[in-house]
């Protein structure tokens, strides 16, 4: 039954990804990605110690509180700063539960370890999407950027020169 419901989860996601292509469709793939998580979680759930259900609970709530939050408070032109700083701490969090993993476990996997490296890159990678898109920090390609475009029009200014040089000469 488990495998039928991971399917069913699976298949929630993908829709959802494909309806939150399209701004038609995106309250359905919005749907679709709540009703796959609440299925995950119920999943997830059923095999809990009962003694941590309340801090299970807990956590849930204020989750979700501080999502509702936020999602209320930013501005669309915001949403992209939102999205990284979101799938930073996804990453993070990632990270984490692999250290967490890799700390309780006798034998330590390369899956364990690919989780704690690819959680910590995707954090650092989403914080400084986070920074470059609030544009508080410029970042050292910024600053090199402008450097080569000059170059680059400056080594094309002389290619031109070359070139006209060269038609002037054939022309005698």
């Amino acid at each position: 039954m488990i495998n039928y419901i991971n399917i069913l989860i699976y298949t929630l996601f993908i829709l959802s990804i494909n309806k939150l292509s399209y701004a038609k469709t995106a309250y359905k793939g919005n749907f679709y990605a709540i009703c796959g998580m609440i299925l995950a979680l119920c999943i997830a759930i059923k095999d809990v110690n009962i003694s941590h259900l309340p801090y299970l609970t807990i956590s849930i709530i204020l989750g979700a509180l501080i999502g509702i939050t936020y999602a209320k408070k930013v501005q669309m032109q915001n949403l992209p700063q939102m999205i990284a700083l979101l799938n930073g701490f996804g990453g993070l969090s990632a990270g984490l539960i692999g250290i967490g993993e890799i700390i309780t476990t006798t034998q330590t996997t390369f899956l364990h370890l690919f989780i704690v490296i690819l959680g910590f890159i995707t954090f650092s990678g989403s914080i400084a999407s986070f920074i470059k898109l609030t544009s508080n920090i410029k970042l050292a390609a910024d600053k090199i950027r402008p450097l080569l475009q000059d170059d680059a029009r400056s080594l094309h200014k002389k290619d031109n020169l070359t070139l006209e040089i060269f038609t002037d000469s054939m022309r005698i």
